[in-house]
């Protein structure tokens, strides 16, 4: 999965600047007149390549400037890297504040997949973390190889980006198309202290799920399975969340378990079914949830 990424990052400039000016020597030599879609056409390279250059030279006057004449904030080069991401592979944060208050897409991805949080991951550029995080990206996109901006980081040693990741509730669990997790890359990769980080995170993780399930806070179940708890996870007596749901009556929080995949014919050392417990406990409401969504 690395490769991948690296690839796609590093060839943006190279790849839109040549693109652009081949385009423009093509459009040059085009025979006269030349029609007014094509000097629209002409026009709007122009300040793209404008753009290109501002990023390279990390100057925000020239930035503003292309913009306003008409530069195409997303413009993407021949792998549709955008940007926004070249300017996060390279650390540049004033550049990447202002393409943002510009209407950069955050969320963009190029062909292998990778945003511009995943860009910056794999660079270990940590001073455009903070901005593109309140700008909302997402933490949780996969590139074609399976692989989150959790799991780049884990992998090359980010340790302040994990931290981050973490802090932003980036899903512990996913796993990337060969079956590793952001914690097996880590200690694959080395980076032991990365890894024990990861995996005290997701202790941190079950034990607020358990503790949300026997409270009932269906908010914060439904928060923690989104950040990877284990919806089927067993205690000593192989009792799962939705066993403790149902015979707590926590009716919310069995519909919020039962929405992730909860196995609802999961059994107990005693072979206590969810049913069961809610059945025996009187929780007849949540017999009834149970049951209908059997049928489904």
């Amino acid at each position: 999965m690395n490769a991948l990424a690296r690839n796609a990052v590093i060839g943006f400039v190279v790849a839109i600047s040549v693109a652009f000016a081949a385009r423009a020597a093509e459009e040059a030599s085009a025979p006269q007149p030349v029609s007014p879609e094509l000097k629209a056409a002409q026009l709007q390279r122009e300040h793209d390549l404008a753009l290109v250059d501002a990023i390279k030279a990390d100057s925000l006057a020239a930035l503003d400037r292309a913009i306003d004449a008409g530069a195409n904030v997303d413009v993407r080069d021949d792998g549709r890297s955008t940007p926004l991401m070249f300017a996060a592979s390279r650390g540049f944060e004033a550049l990447v504040k202002r393409l943002i208050e510009r209407g950069a897409d955050v969320n963009a991805t190029n062909d292998g997949g990778a945003t511009a949080l995943i860009v910056a991951a794999l660079e270990g550029q940590t001073a455009v973390l903070v901005p593109l995080l309140k700008a909302g990206v997402d933490v949780n996109v996969r590139t074609r190889e399976g692989g989150t901006a959790l799991m780049y980081a884990a992998n090359y040693g980010r340790r302040d980006f994990v931290k981050a990741l973490l802090a932003a509730g980036a899903n512990l669990s996913i796993k990337e198309n060969r079956g590793d997790t952001a914690q097996s890359l880590a200690k694959k990769a080395g980076f032991a202290d990365i890894a024990a980080s990861l995996e005290a995170a997701r202790e941190q993780l079950d034990a607020s799920f358990i503790d949300a399930v026997r409270r009932g806070d269906a908010a914060v179940v439904a928060s923690t399975l989104e950040r990877g708890a284990d919806v089927d996870m067993r205690d000593a007596s192989h009792a799962t969340p939705l066993v403790f749901a149902a015979q707590l009556g926590h009716v919310e929080v069995v519909k919020r378990l039962l929405a992730a995949g909860a196995n609802i014919d999961a059994k107990t050392e005693e072979g206590t079914t969810a049913i069961d417990a809610a059945r025996a406990a009187g929780h007849l409401d949540v017999v009834k949830v149970l049951e209908d969504a059997r049928k489904r």
